[in-house]
């Protein structure tokens, strides 16, 4: 396993809680922490669990306080503190929330979390400057950069310019993690790791593989030999 610094995160992005069910099974206990992303519809043009749950949410019941990976949750909605008070429950169990900082309520919202004592971040889009993180970083414990164009679809290609834009975060905060999600792959890791990335959300690398418990083995190993 890679230095507990340096960790790779699967990211779950899905419809219906019976598909979350069955990828949080594959890998929880094995990977230390696990990103769920949450769409709205709103914020962006896809919709996932639980905007688009239905039935599902009573037939396949997920106990979230039991899981033994810490859950991260990455929120890509317009309405973050109507999400938090709806799904109380989820929040409860969740080790970390990510909000997205072009998202309308943000700045409440990570004031909201702070208060509840769980650890919070800004994920932030490659078309906003980073500039609009300085208001907000006296709350935050994490900064996750996207590293594609557009964001709430897996498999979206990487662009290389997110490079550039978390060295020079990274030179002005030096003390703030620093989280990368979207088209992240077995070919940029190096590259990333050098650009002081701590933790790397992966989804479609690991779950569009042939066998996702090996792909996600041999990337947490690609960071132990690296770091």
């Amino acid at each position: 396993m890679p230095n507990k610094s340096h960790i790779i995160m699967p990211a779950i992005l899905e419809r219906d809680l019976r598909s979350l069910k069955s990828k949080l099974e594959i890998f929880d206990g094995l990977a230390p922490k696990i990103q769920i992303d949450i769409l709205d519809g709103k914020f962006v043009d896809k919709i996932s669990w639980p905007y688009s749950s239905g039935f599902l949410d009573f037939i396949f019941p997920i106990k979230w306080g039991e899981l033994k990976s810490k859950l991260q949750i990455h929120l890509m909605v317009e309405d973050n503190l109507q999400f938090l008070t709806e799904n109380a429950k989820l929040v409860e169990a969740s080790s970390e929330i990510l909000l997205q900082i072009e998202s309308r309520d943000a700045e409440e919202a990570i004031k909201s979390l702070k208060n509840k004592g769980i650890l919070v971040g800004a994920s932030i889009m490659m078309s906003t400057d980073i500039s609009k993180l300085e208001p907000y970083i006296k709350d935050l414990d994490m900064v996750q950069f996207m590293c594609i164009d557009h964001i709430g679809a897996q498999g979206s290609v990487f662009n290389p310019k997110v490079l550039n834009r978390i060295k020079v975060f990274h030179k002005e905060y030096p003390n703030i993690k620093i989280v990368v999600d979207g088209g992240v792959k077995l070919n940029n890791l190096e590259m990333l790791l050098k650009a002081e990335v701590d933790e790397f959300a992966v989804g479609s690398a690991i779950f569009a593989s042939e066998n996702p418990v090996a792909t996600y083995k041999k990337m947490s190993e690609i960071l132990t030999h690296i770091s």
